[in-house]
């Protein structure tokens, strides 16, 4: 990849922990069972108004007395956390299910219970695919486990489209894997 300035947009898709996998094999999408980007069953997430990446790191310092005098001698991380943070720009059943707790929904559902889902709804774990385009044609991937949750309000308003936030945490899985392009 060269370096140059670049312009970005993303695209961002979400496959579900226990979803059922049709590429590369059968079975269910987990943290040792990876779905392909070609799987049929990822859910597109639309269009993304923002998305951040936002590495957290925690660290331990090493001094050095120096003439009476600490020094920083070194420093080592001992702690990494990466999150997603994004806004849709296209409400959608996701939006809906994961406010309300209910089961899974889709394009095709016409109904929910709220509170009836899986406890856990409000956060989901699965397999993120985020996707940055540059206006050059560059772009940048990764295929990543962890999980994912709304982080805000769901503000509806007259004057503006509804645009909620969700924050996506990476955890670790053997089958992460990212590309540059």
């Amino acid at each position: 990849m060269n370096t140059a300035p670049l312009v970005a947009g993303t695209k961002i898709r979400w496959f579900r922990e226990g979803a059922g996998l049709a590429s590369p094999a059968t079975g269910v999408a987990s943290r040792t069972n990876r779905p392909s980007e070609f799987d049929p069953s990822w859910l597109d997430l639309g269009i993304i108004d923002t998305a951040t990446e936002s590495p957290e790191q925690d660290t331990v310092e090493k001094f050095a007395t120096v003439g009476g005098v600490k020094v920083l001698y070194d420093k080592a991380m001992t702690k990494h956390i990466n999150k997603i943070k994004f806004t849709l720009g296209e409400f959608q059943p996701l939006v809906v299910e994961m406010v309300n707790k209910s089961d899974e929904l889709n394009a095709a559902s016409t109904q929910f219970n709220p509170m009836e889902g899986p406890a856990v709804n409000r956060q989901q774990k699965g397999w993120l695919h985020f996707q940055i385009r540059g206006h050059d044609g560059r772009s940048v991937w990764k295929l990543v486990y962890g999980f994912l949750m709304l982080s805000g309000d769901v503000p509806y308003t007259a004057e503006e489209f509804v645009s909620p936030e969700f924050e996506f945490t990476e955890l670790l899985s053997e089958l992460n894997s990212g590309a540059l392009a």
